[in-house]
């Protein structure tokens, strides 16, 4: 990120004539949201941030957080949990050191920096004129870092034009992110105590990056990158994505598991949505779209049940696991599955649903879904990338649930097709390698101290490994001799390679 001189006035000056600010709202789509920098998204200040329509004075969530949860080697539960609670945060703004494993200044990162489409295409064209002045997120935006300290040398992706890992606005840079509309923001886990969890610290590092894009105005993506920037070792890790619902009037609502495409949903349990969407109830969905999702669970807030509110890191990390809080697992009375709840198809009225079950009364609802068990050892990324989807098409509540499965695999579809590859530049590039060949221990190096983001070694018959991308040597004693094709990518997306011969 470019410096100047009085930087620190300089962002408060900024702050103040242009408004970058830890919150952003974001609504060129067909939603206003907003965003924050301390993993819970669509909550306003304590009052619900997901409007949608836009302009409606309607609400489809109050709000939405990223957890973590995992064991370490002593079999401890270690936690990173955000959602809609009065009683603190366990995440905080900034990077992490990857040598101290000690968060930067909190201060000096709290912004979400909120881009569009519009400025990088004036920034393109009028980057050299003498009149122009950048806006602040270009400015400012957190490419190349400068802070002293073993940071990431790229901390939010740009199109690097001459490949020096600097970010350069003045000379024609620009950031790099998905959509019309984007807000992106670092963050991590190693507060002091975890005010939320009540868990120490993992040491994770998350970058988090949500849009909108034109050609689906209802739908907000959110793609999150989690490393373990700690030299511990966690086992039985799980990823997800906490929901609490609003639906216009929230207490009249349903919620449902569609684990066949990774989703879970909220719906109205009556045809009518008082103070809300009235005769028009609409369905609100979280979908996982690179990751299985392995468990689904509610939870209500009354703590002294065993439904209820997660109390304790045995609790929270038992959700995470799809069990209540004394431990037991959730029990579907059509079925064997104990993973997700009200897995059944309120669509076709078949299954294990809360529409059309005796007893069960509509009202609020939240809903956590996850994905794992897996470890995660230093370096290790998760990728995580969720869509979050509203359907309201028809009067239906029940037309409209058939409907957000069809949007569901649309939105799905075109993640795949459209963003999951999405290009930018890439350079081609050889690898530093030694020795080479080898019978013994293999050296790698990138140029420019770039970080890896993904390695691999593949054979000669397609047979691939993968590696730990904060690897920067392995032993090939145990590979058959011949040639192999080792890949690197970095963070940028620029992928280098090299053969090796293994004698």
């Amino acid at each position: 990120m470019k410096r100047k001189a009085g930087f620190f006035f300089f962002i408060f000056l900024n702050t103040i004539l242009f408004g970058q600010q830890s919150i952003e709202v974001l609504q060129m789509g067909g939603i206003r949201y907003y965003v924050q920098n301390a993993g819970v998204n669509f909550e306003n200040r304590g009052k619900p941030g997901f409007e949608v329509p836009k302009g409606s004075g309607v609400y489809g969530i109050r709000s939405s957080g990223l957890w973590v949860g995992g064991q370490d080697s002593s079999g401890g539960i270690r936690l990173a949990i955000a959602c809609y609670d009065s009683s603190g945060r366990d995440f905080q703004p900034g990077p992490v050191d990857r040598s101290t494993i000690q968060a930067d200044d909190t201060s000096y990162w709290n912004f979400t920096w909120h881009v569009d489409s519009a400025q990088v295409a004036i920034h393109k064209s009028a980057y050299n004129n003498s009149n122009y002045t950048a806006p602040w997120v270009i400015e400012n935006w957190p490419g190349s870092n400068s802070r002293p300290g073993d940071y990431s040398p790229v901390l939010a992706p740009f199109i690097d034009l001459n490949q020096n890992m600097i970010y350069e606005p003045d000379s024609g840079e620009i950031p790099y992110f998905k959509g019309q509309e984007a807000a992106y923001s670092i963050y991590n886990d190693k507060r002091p105590y975890h005010q939320q969890s009540g868990t120490q610290a993992m040491g994770l590092e998350v970058y988090q990056m949500v849009y909108t894009m034109s050609e689906l105005p209802q739908v907000v993506f959110v793609q999150y990158r989690i490393i373990n920037r700690s030299y511990s070792r966690y086992d039985s890790v799980y990823a997800g994505i906490y929901t609490d619902f609003m639906l216009g009037f929230d207490g009249d609502n349903y919620i449902s598991t569609d684990s066949a495409r990774n989703s879970y949903f909220c719906y109205n349990g009556y045809p009518y949505d008082s103070n809300g969407y009235l005769d028009q109830p609409p369905v609100m969905g979280v979908k996982f779209l690179n990751a299985r999702m392995n468990k689904s669970i509610s939870f209500n807030w009354n703590t002294n049940n065993y439904m209820g509110w997660p109390e304790t890191p045995q609790e929270y990390y038992g959700y995470m696991k799809a069990k209540w809080k004394d431990g037991s697992e959730i029990s579907d009375p059509n079925s064997s599955q104990k993973s997700f709840l009200f897995q059944g198809d309120p669509c076709k009225g078949s299954g294990w649903t809360e529409y059309g079950s005796s007893g069960i009364v509509p009202g609020r609802r939240n809903m956590l879904g996850t994905t794992g068990p897996v470890s995660l050892n230093h370096g290790d990324i998760i990728k995580l990338d969720i869509a979050y989807i509203f359907t309201q098409k028809q009067k239906s509540v029940l037309d409209n649930i058939c409907d957000y499965y069809i949007h569901a695999d649309e939105v799905q579809n075109y993640w795949k097709q459209n963003i999951s590859g999405l290009a930018r530049p890439k350079i081609q590039g050889q690898l530093k390698c030694y020795p080479n060949p080898t019978s013994g221990i293999l050296h790698w190096e990138l140029p420019h101290e770039k970080e890896a983001q993904s390695i691999t070694l593949c054979d000669m018959q397609g047979r691939c490994i993968t590696i730990n991308p904060a690897a920067k040597e392995m032993d090939t004693r145990k590979l058959a001799h011949g040639i192999y094709l080792l890949r690197i990518q970095d963070y940028l997306g620029n992928t280098y390679s090299a053969k090796v011969i293994v004698e």
